[in-house]
């Protein structure tokens, strides 16, 4: 949906995405600017494809996952989506998501790995907290599982 040159700039081109799924015979995942339930609906319905991608829209959202796939799944149901609610998840719970995928993480890549990965994911994850950019260079000094789980608890 957008050229080489525009790298991640500019407003991705869904009649191109378009064009291609009606010319070929294969699966095609559209991808670009997709940052909500209905901006996917929209774009499945509009290119056809069979599916979207989501990228940079879920940096820190990674509940919006969840929130496609209920909004879809309702939809899909006869569901009136004015009718659909969206997850909008409280301190607490972003607290708990938080101990899961850094758990997840050491799990797959090993402690030492996902410690440095996850100082970013803390910052995405509790972006927009009250107060949270008073802390937020702390996130970065994080050294093992102990110092992640004691500065989530301390948000």
């Amino acid at each position: 949906g957008r050229t080489v040159k525009q790298g991640f700039s500019g407003k991705t081109d869904y009649n191109a995405i378009k064009r291609v799924k009606e010319k070929i015979n294969i699966p095609v995942i559209a991808s670009g600017d997709i940052d909500t339930p209905e901006k996917a609906l929209e774009v499945l319905d509009y290119t056809g494809c069979d599916g979207v991608m989501i990228g940079r829209a879920s940096k820190g959202s990674l509940w919006l996952f969840l929130d496609m796939i209920l909004f879809l799944l309702l939809k899909e149901k006869g569901w009136d989506s004015g009718n659909i609610p969206g997850f909008i998840p409280d301190d607490e719970w972003k607290k708990s998501f938080a101990r899961l995928y850094f758990r997840f993480l050491v799990y797959f890549k090993g402690e030492y790995k996902a410690v440095r990965e996850f100082r970013k994911h803390l910052s995405w994850i509790f972006r927009g907290l009250k107060g949270i950019a008073k802390v937020r260079k702390k996130f970065f000094l994080v050294e093992n599982t102990a110092d992640v789980m004691e500065m989530i608890d301390s948000i």
